[in-house]
């Protein structure tokens, strides 16, 4: 168990077709860009059927954006309620109803929980945000990385499976 000053670092991405299956699976710390993006189900059409599904499941916390650079970049400030999908981090904006950005798991280098108990993540710079750090107060900040967590790991274990059993997986560029 990791203590609440330690960041998980961990590699969400897949292997393309042609690359080494364990360099996704050991679920180790990196910096590199994704190897190829595992395709998921069409965005606009089942979104909101699936935020609703997560949101009814409890997987869903109210934030607080705090004032970092990339968030002011972003337009972000104010309240929000992350929702944890199975693929992504969703920031929700509470006053619309509606999506303010989708974080991919795949496209976020690193999340965790700093000393002052603010959950944060590490956007790549292929993420719908770009790249940057984002910082979130939230009363339960360490329930949002273990279930962010949880999910990064089903996502490899998936893939892990899938591979082995020879069934087709679909990628997209």
């Amino acid at each position: 168990m990791q203590h609440a000053s330690e960041h998980t670092y961990i590699n969400t991405t897949v292997p393309g077709p042609n690359q080494d299956l364990d360099a996704a699976s050991k679920m180790a710390i990196s910096d590199e860009e994704p190897y190829t993006k595992l395709s998921t189900r069409s965005a606009h059409v089942n979104q909101y059927e699936e935020i609703s599904l997560e949101m009814r499941n409890e997987n869903y916390y109210d934030v607080e954006v705090y004032d970092t650079e990339e968030s002011k970049r972003c337009g972000l400030h104010g309240h929000y309620r992350i929702v944890l999908t199975d693929t992504t981090i969703l920031l929700i904006d509470s006053r619309l109803g509606s999506v303010a950005y989708s974080w991919p798991l795949n496209t976020i280098r690193r999340f965790g929980v700093d000393p002052n108990n603010i959950f944060f993540m590490e956007a790549r710079r292929r993420a719908p945000s770009g790249e940057g750090m984002f910082r979130f107060k939230a009363n339960n900040p360490r329930d949002i990385h273990d279930r962010a967590l949880e999910r990064c790991k089903k996502i490899v274990i998936n893939y892990t499976a899938c591979k082995h059993e020879n069934k087709s997986v679909r990628y997209q560029e």
